[in-house]
């Protein structure tokens, strides 16, 4: 099948594309909102929340703007590599989720990504005023693949 074959097929087998998909394929986080897709021997992430979906990109939006200095972002209009979007996506997620549940502190994955953003939000009330100092160092110590050795908890 043809890369771009493919990637229409995608597109209409998966109308709302998981946010996370990347760190979920990667097993590092998991959604009660996602769906896995198995297409041509790859696999992808489906979202069934529209307004999960929303909640989601606007999180993403912020952490990247956010994170631009930690990422080496020099221009917020280039699309990030795939190393930077892991490191976006894991910490972003996974700092979060320390600050609410500090019991979690030290765990390399991440538990229900909905749930976290939800608690977030409940907790702060407003995206904005989550504790991105904080999370902000996650997603420059995070590490997309674990050292050898490290336990997955």
């Amino acid at each position: 099948m043809e890369e771009n074959e493919y990637r229409q097929t995608y597109r209409s087998v998966n109308e709302r594309r998981c946010v996370f998909e990347k760190l979920i394929n990667a097993r590092r986080a998991s959604c009660s909102r996602a769906q896995r897709i198995l297409l041509a021997e790859r696999e992808g992430v489906a979202c069934h929340s529209a307004a999960g979906q929303q909640r989601c990109q606007a999180y993403l939006q912020v952490l990247q703007e956010k994170s631009r200095f930690s990422l080496q972002m020099t221009d917020p209009a280039q699309p990030l590599p795939h190393i930077k979007v892991m490191k976006l996506q894991g910490g972003g997620v996974l700092g979060l989720q320390t600050c609410l549940f500090p019991e979690r502190a030290g765990q390399i994955n991440s538990e229900d990504i909905y749930t976290i953003l939800d608690t977030g939000l409940s907790y702060y009330g407003d995206m904005q005023k989550f504790p991105f100092s904080q999370i902000v160092q996650a997603i420059a110590h995070y590490q997309p693949r674990p050292k050898k050795g490290t336990v997955k908890t």
